[in-house]
């Protein structure tokens, strides 16, 4: 089964940080690494929104917070 490839936008609530997973947003991004340096936590610079980052558990993945996807990016989503 081939799978089709989504290009899925967002960012931060100001617009600053924009990314189509990921953009080319890295002048108004900070990344803070604690503990083991696995996960990169990426923080918008002027409002501190965490809309991606880097999991522990999953380092090469990127994980997307969806409330920062730009509306209509998704017509379903199942928790």
């Amino acid at each position: 089964m081939e799978s089709e490839l989504v290009l899925h936008n967002g960012g931060c609530h100001c617009k600053k940080v924009r990314w189509k997973l990921l953009g080319d947003s890295d002048q108004f991004i900070t990344t803070y690494i604690f503990g083991t340096h696995t996960a990169k936590h990426t923080f918008c610079k002027f409002y501190g929104i965490t809309s991606f980052y880097t999991p522990r558990l999953n380092p090469d993945g990127i994980a997307v917070t969806l409330a920062c996807l730009d509306p209509g990016m998704l017509s379903h989503v199942e928790i």
